[in-house]
């Protein structure tokens, strides 16, 4: 696991005031979770260069939302590309080692085409996804 970034401090914010206070600011990924977002059966997979500079997109996403759908929350990060982008940020999610540890995780990622930006689009404010930085 390696150190890839940090939350910025209004996303700590937007985040607490919607209810999900992170335990610390970095972002953090794994070995698995790259190897998950590399796999060859991965539908649109994130090109190999685009992760290499991957603690330069996380200082640069377009937008940032908070997803909720789930029982844990997730940020979800977008990016400008050739083609967009997505990242899907799990917000303390608990480690299995070092035991019981809360982390930040980069999960997982693809591109995204437009029929999926414009659904993302669609789901603000209709669904539990909220704009909390940038713009789509």
């Amino acid at each position: 696991m390696a150190l890839a970034g940090a939350l910025r401090p209004g996303w700590i914010e937007a985040l607490a005031a919607h209810g999900a206070s992170p335990a610390s600011a970095e972002i953090m990924v794994r070995d698995v979770d790259l190897a998950h977002m590399l796999r060859d059966a991965k539908a649109r997979k994130l090109p190999v260069a685009w992760l290499r500079q991957l603690p330069a997109h996380l200082r640069q996403p377009s937008a940032v939302l908070l997803d909720r759908t789930h029982d844990e929350p997730a940020l979800l990060l977008l990016f400008d590309a050739p083609e967009g982008a997505k990242l899907v940020l799990r917000l303390d999610y608990r480690l299995k080692k070092p035991r019981g540890a809360l982390a930040n995780v980069v999960g997982t990622g693809r591109v995204l085409d437009e029929e999926a930006l414009r659904t993302l689009r669609n789901e603000i404010g209709a669904s539990a996804l909220i704009l909390i930085d940038g713009r789509l």
